[in-house]
């Protein structure tokens, strides 16, 4: 079928800004996975996330794409457990706070 290589073109364009918070490994920034329609954002910290979901937020706004707030969640790993996390958004509306989730039939 055509679906997943159409879809593959139409997401293409979805490119995170550079940030100051990118993971790097191997001098190459790895600020987002993406299978199909399964996004994976990544940063070294809460700010630097947050730019990232607006930059998400932004580019879905342009391309007619709605974000499923229902099967969006944020983790947050190499935090103690009595440290406060700041509310994430997506086009200004929370998102859930999840201590265990699976991407691509990999639990984490």
């Amino acid at each position: 079928p055509a679906s997943p290589t159409l879809w593959n073109l139409y997401m293409s364009s979805l490119k995170m800004p550079p940030d100051m918070d990118d993971v790097v490994l191997g001098g190459l920034a790895m600020d987002m996975l993406a299978q199909v329609d399964d996004i994976l954002l990544l940063s070294l910290s809460a700010r630097g996330l947050q730019r990232k979901l607006d930059a998400l937020s932004a580019w879905c706004s342009t391309h007619f794409i709605v974000v499923n707030r229902l099967k969006t969640v944020v983790m947050v790993y190499g935090v103690s457990p009595s440290a406060v996390i700041p509310e994430f958004t997506v086009g200004g509306v929370g998102i859930t706070l999840s201590m265990s989730e699976k991407y691509v039939r990999v639990t984490f």
